[in-house]
């Protein structure tokens, strides 16, 4: 900044127009001002610093304009001064300089205007410092977006290879939330399945009456498709129906089953998703189902089972 000052003050010895600089009196001009980090004030705030020689006209007063203009280019700025007399819209004196910032460019301009005007100001220091501009307010960041519960409801097909492949359905609520890296789910569903089972002219009808908490410990997304690994316990009832069986009897039994799958997902939209649900279950309570000496159905040690379904988010709680 000091070195740029100089430069002016020795190119302004020079070139500054001999009846202005001769003027002892104040002169009195009106200032348009362009720049982004000062008004036609702090303009005028800038130059009296320097000298009192020059000052901001009132409206019925003087016939001197300065044009005073700074400008952003690439990584420097430049601003340059022209003076106006009266109606001549031709500058009588004009000058350029650049530097690294606003407040420096402005800052030698003023100064050099002010020399323009008070050319004992070669050998004299500025009346007062400039004040300081304020500082520059941090920018502080929003505050992140509070996460709240997302809640989902939805439906499925499912298939269980428990005997001759019982085929049902289910529905569910969904409620997950994202904690950091983690995005943890919790499921209840409501299932019903059943199949019919036949030997010779005998039959029986199986149904599954259901009910699954689960939870998911995570979702692990990569653009629209996801995958989480989850766990539940399937609690319940099994039933059965004999048909043409001479003394058959029905019976209901409970059905408790803990139950791991892998659930996979594609985002159809901003709310609606594919799911597709792989895993097994394990019936803690075994038994079989007789149609006289002939088995009929043995509850399995494992159990896979696949669900086809669709969820739909319906807002957040």
């Amino acid at each position: 900044m000091k070195l740029l000052l100089a430069a002016f003050a020795a190119s302004a010895a020079a070139l500054w127009p001999r009846n202005v600089a001769a003027q002892p009196t104040v002169t009195h001009a009106h200032a348009v001002v362009n720049a982004a980090c000062a008004d036609e004030d702090g303009f005028w705030k800038r130059v009296g610093a320097y000298t009192s020689l020059v000052a901001k006209a009132s409206a019925d007063e003087g016939t001197v304009t300065l044009v005073v203009t700074v400008h952003a280019e690439d990584e420097r700025t430049t601003g340059s001064f022209a003076v106006l007399d009266g109606a001549n819209t031709a500058a009588s004196y004009e000058r350029s300089v650049s530097g690294t910032s606003c407040e420096e460019v402005l800052d030698a301009l003023s100064f050099f205007v002010a020399l323009t005007y008070d050319p004992d100001l070669l050998g004299a220091r500025p009346h007062s410092t400039p004040a300081p501009l304020p500082p520059e307010r941090p920018r502080v960041a929003p505050p992140p977006a509070k996460r709240s519960w997302i809640l989902a409801l939805g439906a499925a097909a499912e298939l269980t290879a428990t005997g001759d492949i019982p085929l049902g359905g289910s529905v569910f609520a969904q409620a997950s939330r994202r904690f950091g890296r983690i995005e943890p789910a919790f499921r209840i569903s409501l299932s019903a399945l059943t199949t019919r089972v036949e030997t010779s002219n005998v039959s029986a009808r199986f149904v599954w009456l259901s009910a699954a908490p689960e939870v998911c410990v995570s979702r692990f997304a990569a653009g629209v498709l996801s995958i989480s690994p989850c766990g539940s316990f399937v609690l319940g009832v099994s039933s059965a129906t004999p048909s043409g069986v001479p003394g058959g009897r029905s019976f209901i039994q409970p059905w408790l089953a803990p139950r791991v799958l892998v659930r996979g997902a594609m985002t159809l939209d901003r709310r609606l998703s594919i799911e597709l649900s792989c895993g097994v279950e394990t019936p803690l309570l075994r038994g079989r189902y007789l149609f006289g000496p002939i088995p009929a159905y043995r509850t399995p040690a494992i159990a896979p089972f696949v669900m086809l379904g669709l969820s739909l988010a319906i807002g957040s709680g």
